[in-house]
């Protein structure tokens, strides 16, 4: 796809992730031209190494117009990118999504993976197009769900997977060897962000106790942001929320 061993990118996202890739890729000798994030570490970095950077509000399209550049990354992005922002790379424009597409398109996908009882997930890379999570799949990285995972410890290994196949992809775009793979979309299933477990997550005692434990382990994001909600108890007409104490890894 690339015409040489080093490229121009510009990168929207946000998190860890977003700031690794971009680490790697000016490590690797290529160039980021400027970079979409509302992540203060992620604009803190990008100021330091004197890389033009803009907040997710702002004018996406006339920022991105300011220079030629070869790949548009999307690393960690909840939005849907427009069509005239996909337009504006020369190759390519590419998106981390934390699942085996097509399975679990969409968003909060591990907590769903796991309340569904998976016992396998992964992560992909994929061109982007004006369908969420449906362009052709460039990268992919598939491993087991254990037994004790949680919504958070399931993203934790998100992110490593992620970090490794990016690093995969680049080589591949350096050595004109990166391949595309069509979406069987009979397989897509599609989690919007306006889904939420039923009854505010209280839980079901007539379920079985895997799939208790196994709603309840979906919904543990451990310290961060959980966007989901609680697994709640009723008992003695009050509401219990359940926190699950993690054992690390």
């Amino acid at each position: 796809m690339s015409s040489g061993r080093y490229f121009n990118c510009c990168i929207i996202g946000h998190g860890k992730l977003t700031l690794d890739c971009a680490q790697f890729l000016l490590a690797q000798g290529h160039s980021v031209k400027g970079i979409i994030s509302d992540n203060r570490d992620v604009r803190a970095w990008a100021n330091e190494h004197h890389i033009t950077n803009i907040a997710f509000g702002d004018d996406q399209y006339e920022f991105l117009s300011q220079w030629p550049f070869d790949y548009l990354f999307s690393i960690i992005n909840p939005t849907q990118t427009p069509e005239e922002i996909l337009s504006k790379p020369k190759i390519s424009a590419i998106n981390f999504h934390d699942a085996p597409l097509p399975k679990y398109a969409g968003l909060h996908v591990t907590s769903w993976a796991i309340q569904n009882q998976e016992t396998d997930f992964g992560v992909t890379w994929h061109e982007m197009n004006t369908k969420f999570d449906a362009g052709d799949i460039l990268k992919q990285s598939l491993f087991p769900i254990e037994a004790d995972e949680t919504a958070f410890s399931l993203s934790v290994k998100c992110y490593q997977k992620g970090k490794e196949s990016f690093e995969s992809l680049v080589s591949d775009i350096e050595a004109n060897t990166l391949t595309r793979t069509t979406q069987n979309l009979a397989l897509r299933s599609v989690y919007l962000s306006s889904q939420r477990p039923s009854n505010a997550a209280l839980i079901d005692w007539n379920k079985s106790v895997d799939e208790i434990c196994a709603f309840s382990r979906g919904l543990s994001y451990q310290d961060e942001y959980n966007p989901l909600g609680l697994p709640k108890v009723y008992f003695n007409n009050q509401f219990y929320m359940i926190l699950l104490i993690s054992k690390g890894r």
